[in-house]
């Protein structure tokens, strides 16, 4: 039966609507990967912010042993007395400020030299899995100079003066704390004792402390490493599961319209015969026709032939539920060659416009084989090649490397290359360009390819579009 062309219509609507669909999906799919992997990310950054941030202080707590801490107090009260006397120097004009910052950084060498093993041996006896540097430098040093602030030394762009400790790298030191205190202090000028005077001094210090641990990145990472490596496994989940749900989909969906579409073809293939059957059969109750011994006899042929095709669609249906295997089948010796021609003869009588032509190898090949089965496989090839479109059709044997090899060649409408797998799946049916008045259940060439299987063959397609196909069946001598 020829579909119909409104059928034609809303079959490539509904395969159209399914593409829709299915990218819909995709991109939603896409969409929510996108989303869900952003706020991951989020969170693993505040995350990783947080441990940052909890590292630091535990790193800060380790080096709080340099507050109020007495040795320090002293070498910090020295160094500031040299300061003051370098500032009185100044206001008395005895030297500039180059030469108070020369001669102050001088004696912070030495200070410094006295903090550095100090401050390792400290640190040493915490025993740290870490080593933590130290830097603590003035940034800024300004005095009260006759009622007017005058700065002895600002922090120029990055480099202050070292304190204590070492100078870590600008980009890479982390601030713990900034520190700002005044030092006044007097003295008094008693050279001439009836013109004293009264030298008063007021200093204003700015500090600020950094701390260093190298690879700090790489002990922050490895302490949320488990959190991350879960992040990252719900992340390859979630994906993971979307492709999965989207194969399913589509398979389902394919499932479905395969289904539907068998259900269709079975309606088409049974509707034909029932409908000659119910002819025949009202045929047969007219008088006259009883009567008329050649319609009569015409009429009961013609229900015996619609009976057989009956029997035929249902066996198909049955084989496809039931399956073929080794255990199915009656094997006997037969000479493959002498039987093809009696499959080819026999088709011929009911395709006698079709041209065929046979090329038989030489020797006469005996195999073990089920007849019915590969009568069947061949009628099966033949019919496919005469419903799309073949005119002339070859059939080739050959013998090679062990296996008997029959190679059905047509010059029909040919195969596009990305269907070629497709054709021995099951219910599958070619659906090329306009052409639908192909008849069938989609189990023909799945149902070659089993008896094949069961037979210890295998079966293969060449095909070229607008040229024609060859199926090559092979099966073991």
């Amino acid at each position: 039966m020829i579909y119909s062309t409104f059928e034609v219509f809303n079959k490539r609507e509904i395969a159209f609507n399914m593409k829709k669909k299915i990218n819909i999906l995709i991109v939603a799919s896409l969409v929510a990967t996108l989303i869900l992997s952003g706020i991951q990310y989020y969170l693993m950054n505040n995350t990783y912010q947080l441990k940052k941030e909890s590292f630091v202080k535990e790193a800060h707590k380790h080096v709080n042993f340099l507050n109020l801490n007495e040795r320090i107090d002293v070498w910090n009260d020295a160094y500031l007395e040299r300061l003051r006397q370098l500032v009185k120097e100044y206001q008395e004009q005895k030297i500039t400020k180059k030469d108070v910052l020369l001669n102050f950084k001088k004696s912070l060498d030495s200070a410094n030299k006295r903090f550095t093993p100090y401050y390792k041996e400290q640190l040493n006896k915490k025993e740290l899995s870490y080593h933590i540097e130290y830097q603590e430098e003035i940034s800024n040093i300004v005095f009260l100079n006759e009622k007017e602030f005058d700065t002895i030394f600002k922090t120029n762009d990055n480099e202050g003066i070292l304190l204590y400790g070492k100078s870590l790298p600008y980009n890479k030191r982390i601030s713990i704390n900034t520190g700002r205190w005044q030092s006044e202090s007097n003295s008094i000028d008693d050279e001439k004792e009836l013109d004293a005077t009264i030298t008063n001094i007021v200093l204003t210090i700015e500090t600020e402390r950094f701390i260093y641990i190298p690879d700090w990145e790489k002990i922050v990472i490895k302490r949320m490493l488990l959190l991350l490596i879960l992040a990252i496994i719900s992340i390859i989940t979630v994906i993971g599961l979307f492709v999965y749900a989207l194969k399913s989909y589509i398979k389902q969906k394919k499932i479905t319209d395969i289904k539907t579409d068998f259900i269709n073809n079975m309606s088409h293939e049974f509707n034909t015969p029932l409908a000659v059957l119910n002819i025949a059969t009202k045929t047969l109750q007219q008088e006259k026709v009883v009567q008329g011994t050649k319609e009569y006899i015409h009429t009961i042929e013609t229900i015996d032939r619609q009976n057989i095709r009956l029997q035929k669609l249902l066996q198909q249906v049955v084989n496809n539920a039931v399956g073929i295997d080794a255990s199915n089948l009656n094997k006997e010796a037969i000479i493959l060659e002498n039987y093809l021609q009696i499959i080819v003869k026999d088709f011929k009588l009911k395709n006698d416009v079709i041209d065929i032509k046979e090329s038989y190898i030489s020797i006469e090949s005996q195999i073990q084989l089920d007849k019915f089965y590969i009568n069947t496989v061949v009628t099966n090839v033949l019919n496919n090649a005469v419903k799309y479109g073949g005119k002339h059709i070859e059939i080739k044997t050959n013998v090679i490397d062990g296996y008997f090899i029959i190679e059905i060649e047509d010059d029909g409408i040919g195969i596009p290359r990305k269907k070629q797998k497709l054709i021995f799946d099951k219910f599958y049916r070619i659906d090329s360009g306009d052409i639908h008045n192909t008849k069938g259940l989609g189990l023909g060439l799945y149902y070659v390819q089993e008896i094949m299987k069961a037979h210890g063959g295998m079966v293969n397609v060449k095909s070229t579009l607008d040229v024609g196909t060859s199926i090559i069946l092979k099966l073991p001598i």
